[in-house]
């Protein structure tokens, strides 16, 4: 078949695959990341020697992985850049656990999720569109059904619109596919039940698709997994569908980006989950606790693409703009440097903020003055008792409670978009009393 060709083609011309390399500089340092690529790596390395083991029935196909690779780079740019795409060796890495690990019983794809969490400006719609068109035209899928999934349409249609594009530009893709431009629809020529189309929250008849694959872009703009639920609910009789979410930080730390799936993707890495999701592959690229954003040094953690997809320059000239801008610094660390915030803009750097934390010792504030302060809830909302304690040897001590009713717990949460859980006592009229009757 033509994708055949292609694929040899591609691997004659990539002789070499650097997935490895980057998995052995990022264990030996020279290359620098974050806490999570590096446990993504050490995930890596542990699954190698265990693979084909009777408690982790999974195995590395190489040639498999180095297929899908090569495909990839037989691939043409479309927009800014000209020539074939090169994916570089971070990019390798997330390609080679994707598409090579398999089953031991079925040998088909191990991973059926994939987290990908890096800043604006590393590549990730090109990326993303050519591993859509590699699900499309390697996986051998009868009738697959690709979508694009995003809040809005215009959003959905970037990726789309880019993996039309790179179809059109290979000579050999463009014979085998055909875009209805009416209905964003591209379809295979061979098998007309096989398409790819982009799918906003909007959109209508959601419930009736069989997917074989879908990207999700940019999750962090979705408030609820609505979307994405009902297509991965869909999937069930396919033979090895995959999700791909390729997200940036936002500032919607209770949505279901950073509550369900970065959150489910990190206790994997930091293995405080049992069992295991196997099924579920992820990365993340951010800065690490206790990082100035400033600091040059530290920027390729959030962009290992720095210096490919775009310049130095390009940051230096956004960091300068944000410090003197509250909303405009909130902006270049969410998307620039792939840090999630609680809200849209600050009043303080949350690093500065954390470093007056400090244990309180109830028993070294007894014979302190004190000031406090209490705002009490009416219904749902939070009860506030507050202390500052007076100085001794240079600092000052600031006690809080924070407390609410235990059956506004669940409204406040959904009313506020937060994410508090009980713990301890729950608020109640006489705890406020009593506190009170002890103080005065």
């Amino acid at each position: 078949m033509m994708w055949k060709r292609l694929v040899l083609v591609g691997l004659l011309m990539s002789s070499l695959f650097t997935y490895r390399q980057y998995a052995q500089d990022v264990a030996s340092g020279k290359v620098v990341t974050c806490r999570w690529v590096k446990l993504a790596v050490a995930r890596w390395e542990n699954d190698l020697l265990r693979q084909n083991t009777p408690d982790f029935p999974y195995y590395f196909d190489e040639k498999c992985a180095n297929r899908y690779i090569s495909f990839a780079q037989q691939l043409e740019h479309t927009q800014g850049f000209s020539g074939k795409i090169v994916l570089e060796p971070w990019q390798q890495f997330a390609w080679a656990n994707i598409f090579g690990w398999k089953s031991t019983a079925t040998g088909l794809r191990r991973f059926r999720k994939a987290y990908r969490e890096v800043a604006r400006k590393n590549g990730k719609t090109v990326e993303g569109a050519a591993m859509m068109n590699a699900c499309f035209h390697l996986d051998k899928e009868i009738g697959a059904e690709e979508f694009f999934l995003a809040v809005d349409r215009n959003q959905a249609k970037k990726g789309y619109d880019e993996a039309v594009r790179q179809n059109l530009r290979n000579p050999t893709l463009s014979r085998l596919t055909k875009e209805y431009r009416s209905s964003k629809r591209l379809v295979k020529v061979n098998d007309p039940a096989a398409f790819m189309t982009p799918v906003s929250r909007d959109h209508k008849s959601q419930d009736s698709w069989n997917p074989h694959a879908i990207l999700v872009d940019e999750y962090h703009a979705h408030a609820t997994n609505e979307l994405i639920n009902v297509y991965e609910s869909g999937m069930g009789a396919r033979k090895q569908p995959l999700t791909i979410i390729i997200t940036t930080a936002g500032t919607n730390i209770n949505g279901p980006a950073y509550q369900e799936e970065r959150t489910l993707v990190t206790k994997i890495l930091e293995g405080s989950i049992e069992p295991v999701p196997e099924h579920i592959w992820g990365i993340i690229y951010t800065l690490d606790e206790g990082d100035r954003w400033e600091d040059p040094a530290v920027w390729i953690k959030s962009n290992p693409n720095m210096g490919v997809s775009f310049y130095r320059d390009y940051l230096e000239k956004r960091i300068a703009e944000a410090k003197g801008s509250p909303r405009k610094a909130s902006d270049v660390l969410t998307k620039n440097f792939n840090i999630w915030l609680s809200s849209p803009t600050r009043w303080m750097d949350h690093s500065v903020w954390m470093r007056g934390s400090a244990l309180v010792i109830e028993e070294e504030l007894v014979g302190r003055g004190a000031r406090g302060g209490l705002d009490l809830s009416m219904t749902t909302d939070i009860t506030a008792l507050c202390w500052a304690f007076g100085e001794k040897d240079g600092l000052r001590r600031d006690y809080q409670e924070l407390l609410i009713r235990y059956e506004g717990l669940e409204r406040q949460n959904r009313q506020q978009q937060t994410a508090l859980k009980a713990g301890g006592s729950v608020l109640a009229a006489s705890i406020i009393v009593n506190v009170l009757q002890a103080v005065f």
